[in-house]
């Protein structure tokens, strides 16, 4: 790929604006799980502009602005109208009011008597294209810049003082609405900010990425940046850093890609879309605290540390009953896996080499069986569970007991000595001890 130009980086530049504008409202509608909102706005203004147009019969000017803030709100209202108070359900009134506004739009648009007046490509408003911001002709206040970089960047300015403006109140009305109400901050007129706000920025950047496209734009990076946290405000500036790297690698994936495949170039703004998807589905693999990788990491860390302490319970039991001690099994878990949880035991000093439980392995071991039959004792006595199955819930609660919870326990049970079956409760090794639980692997 050769060195960028000036039309590149103007490229670049009017999708990072646009990304970065559109991630204050996408991430205030994710967090009212409303993320297809910004979707249902971004068709339903379709309307509002081609009566804009037919009316003024320009591109300029504040009437395509009023024309989308108008059919936004009204789609906003009418699905509101229909959930509340015809019982629709929420994605249902959804679902009919955008589709038929978009609908009524693109008839608007595409009919022989507005048509032809209305000097509008159907492929730019669904599509978007950005490739062609650097070719507008420069205005005379801000001369060598494209008119939509400085639009661009009053709407992110527009986002921007307004989320520091109402940042606690959007705060509050996200994760409680009821509190934000008792405190006199109106969800509801908090909402209706919200998608007037999300209907200017959806109109701003129909130029860039289009009707259909703007939804990557209002949700992916902020999607991508949820992965990697649950608080707000980074959330806000990973959204940010998502949206700036989508505009760049998106730009330079459709002058590359398609090159390197003996193909032309492809559409900037559907290659920015793309590359969103793809640092979604990276985020979503390998974020650090709600990524797949990491998730499928902490199952299999937590079922061999279960594997560990079920083996060196099935140990003490057969030293209660003097029976030779042999490599353990444990029905439910991989052969491999079991491999492994006897080799981590015997490398932390719990096993010998030939699987006979060292002095912290019985000591484990009985650590394991007081809080298993600590547990069967109180579920007899507090439950109708009969004795012919108290061993399963005991052995699931066994796993998340910690030391302070089994001794509330054996307070409330009296300090019994033997559970429900008659079999004695471990204490002997423990008293005068510090209690010995296995740390982590």
């Amino acid at each position: 790929m050769s060195a960028w130009t000036s039309t590149d980086l103007w490229i670049v530049l009017a999708g990072a604006l646009a990304g970065l504008a559109c991630v204050i409202p996408g991430t205030f509608l994710l967090l009212r799980r409303m993320s297809m909102m910004g979707d249902a706005i971004s068709h339903a203004v379709l309307p509002g502009i081609a009566i804009a147009f037919v009316i003024s019969q320009s591109r300029g000017g504040p009437a395509l602005l009023i024309g989308a803030i108008l059919a936004g709100v009204l789609s906003a209202a009418l699905t509101q109208l229909l959930h509340s108070r015809a019982d629709v359900e929420e994605g249902a009134s959804m679902g009919v009011v955008f589709t038929l506004m978009f609908a009524a739009g693109l008839l608007i648009l595409d009919s022989p008597l507005v048509g032809k007046h209305v000097d509008l490509d159907l492929d730019c408003v669904l599509f978007g294209a950005v490739e062609l911001v650097p070719l507008e002709a420069p205005t005379a206040w801000l001369p060598g810049v494209p008119p939509p970089i400085p639009r661009l960047g009053v709407v992110l300015l527009l986002n921007v003082s307004l989320l520091i403006l109402l940042y606690k109140e959007w705060k509050l009305s996200a994760f409680d609405p009821a509190l934000s109400d008792a405190l006199g901050f109106s969800t509801q007129k908090l909402h209706l900010l919200l998608m007037i706000l999300t209907a200017v920025t959806a109109v701003y950047c129909f130029e860039i990425v289009g009707s259909i496209l703007v939804i990557a734009m209002l949700i992916v990076p902020v999607a991508c940046a949820r992965m990697f946290t649950d608080r707000l405000l980074p959330t806000l500036l990973l959204g940010a850093g998502f949206s700036i790297a989508a505009a760049v690698l998106g730009h330079a994936a459709a002058l590359s890609i398609p090159q390197a495949l003996g193909f032309a170039d492809t559409s900037s703004a559907g290659a920015m879309a793309a590359v969103g998807g793809v640092l979604f589905f990276l985020s979503a693999f390998l974020a650090p605290r709600h990524g797949l990788l990491r998730k499928a990491l902490h199952r299999r860390h937590l079922a061999l540390r279960t594997l560990e302490e079920d083996l060196l319970g099935s140990l003490y039991r057969q030293a209660e009953l003097d029976s030779p001690a042999g490599a353990p099994t444990a029905p439910g878990f991989s052969g491999g896996l079991q491999r492994q949880a006897l080799r981590s035991l015997v490398r932390r000093g719990y096993l010998t080499g030939d699987h006979a439980l060292t002095h912290n392995g019985f000591r484990a071991g009985a650590e394991l069986l007081r809080r298993h039959r600590l547990w069967e004792e109180w579920l007899h006595e507090n439950t109708a569970t009969t004795l012919d199955h108290l061993h399963m819930p005991a052995e699931a609660l066994e796993h998340v007991t910690d030391p302070a919870l089994r001794e509330r326990l054996a307070e409330d049970l009296g300090q019994p000595k033997e559970d429900p079956t008659g079999r004695r409760i471990p204490r002997q090794e423990l008293e005068g001890r510090e209690t010995v639980s296995l740390p982590p692997p």
